[in-house]
C-alpha cells in the first residue's frame, strides 16, 4: 500500500529539516521523494563511485564547529603503536601523525601480519579499499589492527588491547566496513565492489527519487554491529566513516549526515555550534552510536549489557574485546575500574540506612561497589565460559542484565568485605588491589578466586518448576521462633518457597550442596521494590562456584509450616513480613 507523508513528520529525523512529499510503502523505510527543478538536496547515487568531496566537507564542518566535543585529547602515543604508511606501504612506528583507524569484520580465515616492515602486495578488498579511501580523504596514516600489532609478542598485544580506547578516540577519523562478513568483501562504491542501484524514475515533468533505506536500520541489522570486537571499536571513535551496500553515513559527537541528503547542516545546529538540535537527534544520542562512552558512570552497566549481547569468533576474547571501554570509563571523568570485567560502581545518591544485621553503622566502603557489580543476571541459563570465575559475566555465554532502575536504592551490609586471591596463592584485601590495579592488570596476577565474607543461608533444591524448565524452586529455612503477618507464631522448621531463574545449564540436583549469599535489599515502600537480593552458589567438587543471582521480590511469597512430618501451606505473605528471618550464619566463601 502506498501511503503519502510529509519529511517534517517522517521518522529519519534528518528529514524534519526539509519539507516536502514523499511517497512510501506501509512499514518500509524507504521513501520516493519529489525531485523538483532546482532542488539540491537529494543526490542521486552512482553505484561504482563516491564523491569524497562530500565526506572532506563533512569532515571539515566537524572540525570548524565542535570544537569541544570531537577534538583529539591525546596525551600520549600508545605504546608499540605502528601505523600503515599509505604513500609507501611501510609500516611505521607512530609518532604524532594524524591517523585514520578502521573497524571491520576479519573473517574465520584472515591471518596476522604483525612484525612485518610493509604490507604485502595482495591485500584483502577492505583493506586496500581503505587504504584508498585513506589517501582520498588527504590522510596518510592508517591503522588496522592485522598489521598494526605484533601478534607474536605478548607484551605488545597486551599494551595495545589495554590502551584500545586511546587508539580508536585519537584518530582523526574511523572508517567502519559494515557491509558484507569479512575482510574481503571491500568497501561498495570505492573500489571492485558496487552499491546497490539508487532507484529514481520520471513520471511526465516530476522526477522522484528514493531516499534509500535508512542508514540507521541498515547498520543496526549489518553483521558489523553483531560483532563483540566492533562494537567498543565504534563507540570509543569520535567520527565514524560508515560505509554501507547503499551510501555512507556519517556520524561523529556532533552530527550525522548521508551521502544521499544534502541537508543544511549549519542551519540544523545549536547556537552554541556544538551538536545538532534536538529536533534532528535520535533521543539521547546524536544518531545511532553514544556520545563517548556515556553520560554518566552507571552507564557501563548498558554498555556491557550491549556488549553481552555481540558474537565472538574466539570466545576466550571476551574481556580482550570490551577493554577499552572499560578503560575509557576508567581514565575518564568516571573513574570506574574493574575487576576482570565487574565494575566497582560508584555509591548512589540514596542515602545508606541502617543494615538489618550486624552492625549499626551506615558508612559506606568502596569495596561495596564491586558488591553491586556482582548483582547480574543472565537472560537465560547458560554453559560456562571456560578460563572465567563464574562470578564474572565473562565467564557464562549468555546475555546479562542489571536491575539498573532499583541499583540505586540497594541496601547493603557495610560489614561485608571481599578479598582477592593472586596466582602466587597470596590473598589481598580491597586497598591493596587498588594500590596494585595497574600492575595487577598487566601482569596478569590476579587469579579466578575471590574471597566474600557476608551472612549466607543454606538452601535445599527442590528442581524445575512445572511450568517453566527456565526457572529452579527451593527452600529458604526461616529462624525458629517467626511470627506470621497476623501474628501467630510459626512452628520451628517452617520455610520460604523461592522460585528463581539459574545462570547456569548444569543439572542442579536436590542433593547438591547450595548457600545463598545475601547481597543486598531493599526496604519497604520504596517504588522498585525487589526485596532481597540472593547469590546462589554450589560445591560442584573443585570449589564453590555461583549457579544464580535473583531476588526474593517483595511481592506475595509462599510460607510452609512444618505440621510433624510434613508440612502445609500456611499463606501468602509479603517478603518485606520475613525479610529479616531467614535462618543465617556469617560466613567468608572463596568464590571461582
Amino acid at each position: 500500500m502506498l501511503l503519502s507523508y510529509s519529511s517534517i513528520r517522517s521518522r529519519p529525523s534528518g528529514l524534519k529539516a526539509i519539507d516536502t512529499g514523499m511517497i512510501g510503502i506501509l512499514g518500509a523505510d524507504k521513501y520516493l521523494i519529489a525531485q523538483n527543478q532546482g532542488s539540491t538536496w537529494l543526490r542521486t547515487l552512482s553505484p561504482s563511485h563516491i564523491d569524497f568531496e562530500i565526506i572532506k566537507d563533512w569532515l571539515a564542518l566537524c572540525r570548524e564547529m565542535h570544537k569541544d566535543g570531537c577534538a583529539s585529547k591525546a596525551s600520549s602515543l600508545v605504546p608499540f603503536m605502528k601505523l600503515i604508511d599509505c604513500e609507501t606501504g611501510d609500516i611505521v612506528p607512530a609518532a604524532n601523525y594524524s591517523y585514520v583507524a578502521l573497524s571491520y569484520v576479519c573473517g574465520e580465515d584472515m591471518k596476522a601480519f604483525g612484525n612485518c616492515a610493509s604490507i604485502p602486495k595482495d591485500l584483502p578488498a577492505t583493506i586496500e579499499d581503505s587504504i584508498a579511501v585513506t589517501r582520498k580523504l588527504g590522510f596518510r596514516y592508517l591503522w588496522v589492527d592485522q598489521f598494526c600489532i605484533d601478534q607474536k609478542y605478548k607484551e605488545d598485544v597486551t599494551a595495545q588491547l589495554l590502551q584500545m580506547d586511546s587508539i580508536y578516540r585519537n584518530s582523526d577519523l574511523t572508517i567502519i566496513a559494515a557491509a558484507g562478513r569479512d575482510v574481503t568483501y571491500g568497501l561498495p562504491g570505492v573500489g571492485k565492489r558496487y552499491r546497490s542501484k539508487h532507484d529514481h524514475s520520471r513520471i511526465k515533468n516530476q522526477s522522484l527519487v528514493s531516499s534509500l533505506s535508512q542508514p540507521q536500520s541498515w547498520i543496526n541489522d549489518c553483521w558489523w554491529t553483531t560483532r563483540a570486537w566492533t562494537y567498543q571499536e565504534g563507540i570509543l571513535s569520535r567520527r565514524r566513516l560508515v560505509f554501507t551496500d547503499e551510501q555512507v553515513y556519517y556520524e561523529c559527537y556532533g552530527m550525522f549526515c548521508c551521502e544521499a541528503f544534502d541537508l543544511p547542516l549549519r542551519d540544523m545546529h545549536i547556537r552554541s555550534q556544538q551538536r545538532l538540535k534536538a529536533d534532528f537527534c535520535a533521543g539521547g544520542n546524536i544518531g545511532i552510536f553514544p556520545r563517548g562512552v556515556g553520560r554518566g558512570p552507571w552507564e557501563v552497566l548498558q554498555r556491557i549489557e550491549e556488549y553481552s549481547c555481540k558474537s565472538l569468533t574466539n570466545p576466550q576474547d571476551i574481556l580482550n574485546a570490551v577493554l577499552g571501554i572499560l578503560r575509557a570509563f576508567e581514565e575518564g571523568p568516571f573513574k570506574i575500574r574493574h575487576c576482570l570485567g565487574v565494575p566497582f560502581l560508584p555509591q548512589s545518591s540514596g542515602k545508606l540506612r541502617r543494615p538489618p544485621e550486624r552492625s549499626k553503622t551506615t558508612s559506606w566502603k568502596p569495596v561495596l561497589g564491586l558488591l553491586m557489580g556482582l548483582c547480574w543476571r543472565g537472560t537465560l541459563p547458560s554453559p560456562r565460559r571456560l578460563g572465567f570465575p563464574s562470578w564474572s559475566w565473562t565467564g557464562w555465554t549468555a546475555p546479562v542484565k542489571w536491575d539498573v532502575a532499583t541499583m540505586a536504592i540497594l541496601q547493603t551490609d557495610p560489614n561485608i568485605d571481599i578479598h582477592f586471591e593472586l596466582n602466587d596463592g597470596r590473598i589481598i584485601d580491597y586497598d591493596s588491589f587498588q594500590d596494585s590495579y595497574n600492575d595487577l592488570n598487566r601482569s596478569l596476577a590476579l587469579s579466578n578466586y575471590i574471597h566474600i565474607s557476608a551472612w549466607t543461608s543454606t538452601i535445599e533444591l527442590l528442581g524445575y518448576t512445572s511450568h517453566d524448565d527456565k526457572y529452579f524452586t527451593a527452600k529458604i529455612d526461616l529462624e525458629d521462633g517467626c511470627y506470621s503477618q497476623d501474628g501467630s507464631r510459626l512452628s520451628d522448621g517452617s520455610y520460604l518457597h523461592w522460585v528463581f531463574k539459574p545462570t547456569t545449564t548444569r543439572v542442579l540436583t536436590p542433593d547438591l550442596t547450595c548457600i545463598a549469599i545475601h547481597m543486598g535489599y531493599h526496604c519497604p515502600g520504596k517504588r522498585h521494590r525487589l526485596g532481597y537480593g540472593l547469590m546462589v552458589v554450589a560445591d560442584f567438587g573443585s570449589g564453590m562456584e555461583r549457579v544464580a543471582f535473583d531476588w526474593v521480590k517483595q511481592s506475595n511469597r509462599k510460607i510452609f509450616e512444618a505440621d510433624g512430618a510434613q508440612y502445609r501451606r500456611l499463606g501468602v505473605y509479603p517478603a518485606e513480613a520475613i525479610r529479616a528471618k531467614f535462618k543465617k550464619s556469617w560466613r567468608q566463601i572463596r568464590l571461582r
